[in-house]
């Protein structure tokens, strides 16, 4: 087998693996949320949510772009191994100390005391997640995608588990802090058992110099990235309350990280195989365009499908006390739907230039933070209408802009790739949308069901008419043909 038919096996096998994972924690966090959203309430979800904002931040910082370091390397040398898990350990116990003494100061933040203890124990999570810097790379750079599934789906299911049993027996907001300590140390004694891989001591400068080298503006990037993705979540929670940026982080959980998992299935699997087209640059234009028309095809009725079904579809899963999420998933979805997309840096960090992911993430974090102030005065939903217009109209054509000129293209080749999926899924949507207000008066579970089987028609019909190209592809992906 030549080494471009071994690639694309690997990559096959790894998109397939990465997507029964995915699909089936996927319905977990579904079957979960409904289950949790029946049993807790928004301010106890936005609770979390304002906790989050901080120990995510300061997650970044264990990792350290390390990770995508050593999948990017080459030439892997074991001395790399050892110093960045060394690195990763060290960051986390500063930070383990750090949060743990300054609770109470995050709590008088949002003016909640009950955050204090909830800060001191989640603090604990950043002990845990050393691990998967190394292990998780190693794995991915191997290209083990069934143990990652495995692992991620195992360690998911252990912690919404977790959670739904502290619920049920009264736990509250305490059901979500267990959920993510469970899910961190599954995760953690998983990935240390099935890598194989066990540190040495000692410390090699030149080793964590030559990694820093490539992750410190990964650090950066992900530093930016990371207030332009949660700046919203912390100002909702300041100004707004904890019910509000529970509704909130429900609609965006719901819309935008579904987007993100499709694509996240694709870009991990990608990024490994990518690194080793980084001199073929017509072969790398070739897969990244091919990906973009698979995520494509699962993501954008997603989103679009849920924008027009949103009433329908809260009061079905989350009841009717969740009603404030509705307008905000409708907008959102939009929002996600453009993010499918996003793989920036998927294609900087392949090409071993992630000084334009720190750059290119600069500039559009500057510009969502910008959009989310200027909607702070009309609530939740005025920052996420402003989100979806900046994304839009500012940050993607931007960052895809500079992307598509490595790749001798142009930005509006990123779109046009997709032209035929994207009318299909207008077309759905109408369906869809024409057929819940025609059963208006029926219960909403009537009207969603209805809804989704008139869509999902309409899109197998269009697809099969429309985009015959993607639809060969997504089933030569399935069914194993290169």
């Amino acid at each position: 087998m030549s080494k471009d038919e071994s690639l694309t096996s690997k990559v096959r096998s790894g998109v397939l693996w990465n997507v029964a994972g995915q699909v089936a924690q996927y319905i977990m966090r579904v079957g979960f949320s409904i289950i949790l959203a029946r049993l807790l309430t928004p301010r106890e979800f936005g609770l979390v949510g304002m906790v989050s904002v901080f120990t995510g931040f300061a997650g970044l910082f264990i990792n350290m772009g390390l990770g995508t370091a050593i999948i990017q390397r080459r030439v892997l040398h074991l001395q790399y191994l050892s110093n960045a898990l060394l690195l990763s350990l060290l960051s986390a116990c500063v930070l383990f100390l750090l949060f743990f003494f300054s609770s109470d100061a995050i709590a008088t933040v949002y003016n909640e005391p009950v955050l204090k203890p909830m800060v001191q124990v989640l603090s604990c999570q950043f002990l845990l997640s050393v691990t998967p810097v190394v292990h998780g790379a190693l794995l991915r750079r191997e290209m083990r995608f069934k143990v990652l599934a495995l692992t991620e789906t195992c360690a998911f299911l252990a912690g919404s588990v977790v959670a739904v049993l502290a619920a049920c027996l009264g736990a509250g907001v305490w059901s979500l802090v267990y959920n993510s300590l469970t899910y961190a140390a599954v995760s953690m004694l998983l990935l240390w058992w099935y890598s194989g891989w066990q540190p040495r001591l000692g410390i090699d400068v030149s080793a964590i110099r030559d990694l820093w080298s490539y992750s410190k503006h990964l650090v950066g990037f992900d530093a930016l990235n990371y207030w332009a993705r949660n700046a919203d979540n912390y100002l909702i929670g300041k100004y707004c309350g904890a019910a509000e940026v529970g509704a909130y982080n429900r609609a965006y959980q719901l819309m935008l990280v579904s987007s993100q998992q499709i694509t996240g299935i694709v870009s991990g699997v990608l990024f490994p195989a990518m690194s080793q087209l980084q001199g073929e640059v017509p072969r790398f234009r070739e897969v990244l365009l091919k990906s973009h028309r698979i995520i494509a095809f699962f993501a954008f009725p997603l989103s679009a499908g849920a924008s027009v079904l949103a009433e329908p579809l809260v009061l079905v899963l989350f009841g009717p006390e969740w009603k404030e999420t509705t307008p905000l998933i409708r907008v959102l979805a939009w929002a996600g739907l453009g993010q499918s997309l996003s793989t920036l840096g998927l294609v900087f960090n392949s090409l071993g230039r992630p000084d334009l992911t720190f750059k290119v993430g600069s500039v559009n974090s500057v510009i969502l933070i910008v959009s989310f102030l200027a909607g702070l005065p009309w609530g939740a939903l005025g920052v996420a209408v402003a989100y979806t217009l900046a994304w839009w109209l500012l940050v993607f054509p931007f960052g895809w802009d500079m992307a598509a000129r490595l790749l001798g293209l142009r930005f509006w080749h990123v779109l046009w790739n997709v032209r035929e999926i994207l009318a299909c899924t207008i077309l759905m949507a109408a369906a869809a949308a024409g057929t819940q207000y025609s059963l208006r008066a029926f219960p909403p579970i009537i009207q969603l069901g209805c809804a989704v089987a008139t869509g999902a028609v309409v899109y197998c019909g269009t697809v099969l008419w429309l985009a015959k190209r993607t639809y060969r592809e997504v089933m030569g992906l399935i069914k194993g043909n290169r």
